[in-house]
């Protein structure tokens, strides 16, 4: 079949055939459409010295995005689930309450002065130490694979937007829509990994709790309470709510924190579940429900002496004490007890809630031991709080 060629007004020619005779080409180099004539005045047009080729499909650059992005963000998708989480914990928690239950008290000693403060805080041992470059390898791999997926997919999308808008037969339009929606998709994408990858770590452990909304944060808490005669006073009011307060305290710790009870008049009366005074003790079920038989058991008398027992929640190095008395200045520490104190502070915070009015003589020395560690004091109506059922009373003496 003979074929002609048509003239365009931009002097492109077209090359058409007898079967499109009366019908309308679009101009592949303009755009404007172009009327065929008719077949017996298509005769007076120039024959074409090549065959009319069929009709091919293009390949923009729009299919290319298409195939990189896709493939980009396949690729990166395989090597992040081949990849994986990032490696667990060295051990876990029952592991370390059975080394700890299995280990004798010299090695314990010995271990207490190697370490002088275990969890966060102590120098990792070589596995973990290994454990954590390959942890922050991985986690740092598996990011920039993220990345990757991610602006494969942009790319992707960038491409095909416009073939699914029908963009394709106005190039120039065509290119502004893919390079609007690659702009901004990636400006977003980049954005949100940035995001993730300045946000602070998760802290490797450790909960808040507190009493009387006193808080601290940490693993390791040693609650000293007073249980002099005058916490009787009035009708056991005061020796009720510390204990009510304590037993709430408890219950927020985790099987992975640890705690110590000290009840103190004269004399420290502690909670030793394993029979070797002056440990720390996991906060597992059976130790909270220990502990709370050993809480209620407990009755006021006696005289008040602060010192030994902070002394011995000082010498268990914790992350924070809590301390509760209803004492007044004359059983305040003294010059020398409080200075002795404050060089054993260590890291350890001092929380303190003093039960009195709120025009009660305070204990000042108590005070600043709370300020020196970095901790806070209180004085707390107690029976007034109990009686209005708030604590309005409350008097923070920060």
């Amino acid at each position: 079949m003979k074929t002609y060629l048509l003239p365009c007004v931009c002097l492109q020619d077209l090359c058409v055939n007898a079967g499109q005779a009366g019908g309308v080409l679009s101009c592949p180099a303009c755009g404007r459409s172009v009327a065929v004539p008719k077949f017996r005045d298509m005769q007076a047009l120039p024959e074409s010295v090549l065959p009319l080729s069929r009709p091919q499909r293009s390949w923009t650059v729009f299919h290319a995005l298409v195939l990189a992005g896709t493939l980009l963000a396949f690729l990166s998708g395989t090597a992040v689930f081949l990849i994986g989480s990032p490696p667990k914990a060295v051990v876990d928690a029952a592991t370390i309450r059975i080394a700890v239950a299995a280990a004798s008290d010299q090695k314990i000693f010995t271990a207490w002065q190697n370490i002088s403060r275990s969890g966060v805080d102590r120098s990792p041992t070589p596995e973990e130490q290994t454990l954590l470059h390959l942890s922050q390898f991985t986690a740092g791999i598996s990011w920039a694979f993220t990345v990757i997926g991610v602006l494969g997919v942009v790319l992707a999308m960038g491409g095909f937007l416009p073939m699914a808008l029908g963009c394709c037969q106005s190039p120039r339009r065509a290119e502004a829509v893919s390079r609007a929606f690659i702009g901004l998709a990636s400006w977003a994408a980049l954005s949100a990994l940035a995001g993730v990858a300045t946000a602070e770590p998760l802290s490797p452990g450790g909960v808040r709790t507190g009493i009387f909304g006193l808080e601290a944060s940490g693993n390791k808490f040693v609650y000293v309470f007073d249980r002099s005669a005058s916490m009787a006073e009035p009708g056991g009011r005061p020796l009720a709510a510390a204990k009510r307060e304590l037993l709430r305290s408890l219950d927020e710790l985790g099987e992975v924190q640890q705690f110590y009870l000290i009840f103190y008049n004269q004399t420290l009366q502690v909670f030793d579940p394993s029979g070797t005074r002056g440990r720390l003790v996991f906060g597992t079920e059976k130790n909270r429900q220990s502990a709370r038989r050993f809480v209620e058991a407990v009755r006021a008398d006696g005289a008040t002496i602060h010192a030994d027992a902070i002394a011995a929640a000082l010498r268990l190095s914790p992350d924070a004490i809590f301390l509760l008395t209803d004492a007044d200045a004359g059983d305040d520490l003294s010059e020398a007890e409080l200075e002795r104190l404050t060089r054993s502070l260590g890291a350890t915070k001092c929380m303190v809630v003093q039960f009195g009015a709120e025009n009660q003589e305070q204990s000042p020395r108590l005070a600043l031991l709370a300020k020196n560690s970095g901790g806070r004091y209180r004085v707390l109506d107690v029976v007034a709080t109990r009686e209005s059922g708030d604590q309005a009373a409350a008097v923070d003496a920060r």
